[in-house]
């Protein structure tokens, strides 16, 4: 009988490969050897090997698998491969599933240093630099609004507001009871991935509502809180209440699921551009 995929390594290839197609390849088993090609990088892929005791032990950076195309710079391959090894070692914690938060927080870096690099246009669907102040004073400065147009409120219509935290992690009751309260209280609507590496959250609604949650979040101090889409209109959907049944915490187990969700509302590619996956 061949070698079965490590349990928890064939979850994150499923739930990866349905948010970024192609991203994790498996090569092969004893030990298990991925192919990982990174969303900014799609032309340069690095190899990975699985310990039997992944998560509990870390996968290793084996180099290259390949080394891009006749367009990709000399060594481009090898810095990548040593930007995941510095990276793994940043993010891996024993005992939890690592190449999601990998891919997530190189996501990041490339953002960030593209802003650094190339500066922000604000201008209708791209992203536009946040400056934190007063309520959102604690959020991440590399935070980004998805912009949809001036659109304003019209006769007497309340816009309907949402954002998207990201954290390291969302695993305390206690807290996730402070959200679940916070979100009845404003009436807003709620989707939130607990457990593992990253902790997502989802909230739309009123625009003060919105705002105020966002608030809550902050204050409970979560491990790399980040901002990742600041309170904004949500185009098309305005409407003077949340949807009916919507309003409250909803938890999802899986990015998948969280994924799966986000596309149900239309908003996966609005998802995706603000966790720093698309342009």
């Amino acid at each position: 009988m061949a070698p079965s995929v490590n349990t928890t390594l064939a979850d994150e290839l499923l739930t990866i490969n349905a948010i970024h197609p192609s991203a994790l390849t498996h090569l092969s088993t004893s030990p298990d050897i991925c192919a990982l090609r990174l969303p900014a990088y799609p032309s340069i892929s690095i190899r990975l090997s699985f310990p039997s005791s992944y998560p509990d032990s870390p996968p290793l950076v084996s180099g290259p698998e390949t080394s891009g195309n006749e367009g990709t710079r000399k060594g481009e391959g090898t810095r990548i491969s040593t930007l995941v090894e510095e990276t793994l070692t940043r993010v891996y914690q024993p005992g939890e599933a690592c190449v999601f938060a990998l891919i997530d927080d190189i996501a990041e870096t490339v953002a960030r240093e593209g802003e650094e690099s190339d500066g922000t246009v604000g201008t209708d669907g791209e992203l536009v630099e946040f400056e934190p102040s007063g309520l959102f004073a604690a959020a991440t400065p590399g935070s980004v609004a998805i912009g949809h147009g001036s659109r304003g409120r019209q006769r007497g219509i309340e816009e309907m507001y949402h954002a998207l935290v990201r954290t390291h992690h969302i695993t305390s009751r206690k807290k996730v009871a402070k959200l679940k309260q916070a979100a009845d209280a404003l009436g807003v609507h709620v989707l939130l991935r607990s457990g593992g590496s990253p902790g997502l959250m989802y909230v739309e609604g009123k625009e003060e509502g919105v705002k105020e949650w966002v608030g809550v979040v902050q204050r409970l101090r979560y491990k790399d809180y980040q901002l990742a889409a600041r309170p904004a209109g949500i185009e098309g959907r305005e409407s003077g209440k949340v949807e009916s049944g919507r309003a409250g915490l909803h938890e999802v187990a899986a990015v998948k699921e969280f994924g799966l969700k986000m596309d149900e509302k239309g908003m996966l590619g609005w998802w995706r551009r603000a966790m720093g996956y698309t342009n």
